[in-house]
């Protein structure tokens, strides 16, 4: 039996970003990429930053907390097919998903106190 060697790939540490203001950034530039359909950044981001969009939509959504799961997967979709886009003069990236999901998730109470 022969000994398998793993070579594990790791970026260099000149591409690592060193501040927060660098995370903003690349962060930034994820949500924008995301936005211009590129489904990879759209997922990372989905992983990255759902619990927090959910528990932001639950907390706009009261009473109807339990759709807070329709609101986000709305959110998703509408950044995928280009709805919903991100500009740097928005603010960062990380303050504008949070304030696009309250927004959307107010929207789906007021339609739902209606009904």
């Amino acid at each position: 039996m022969s000994a398998r060697v793993v070579r594990v790939h790791r970026p260099s540490t000149s591409s690592t970003p060193r501040t927060l203001a660098d995370i903003d950034d690349a962060f930034d530039d994820l949500v924008g990429r995301a936005c211009t359909g590129d489904r990879p950044a759209l997922g990372a981001i989905a992983i990255a930053v759902s619990r927090t969009l959910l528990r932001a939509a639950r907390l706009e959504l009261g009473d109807f907390h339990r759709e807070a799961g329709d609101v986000l997967h709305d959110f998703y979709l509408a950044v995928a097919d280009g709805r919903a886009r991100f500009r740097r003069e928005d603010g960062h990236a990380r303050h504008w998903l949070t304030r696009i999901v309250r927004e959307m998730a107010r929207q789906h109470r007021a339609a739902r106190e209606r009904d």
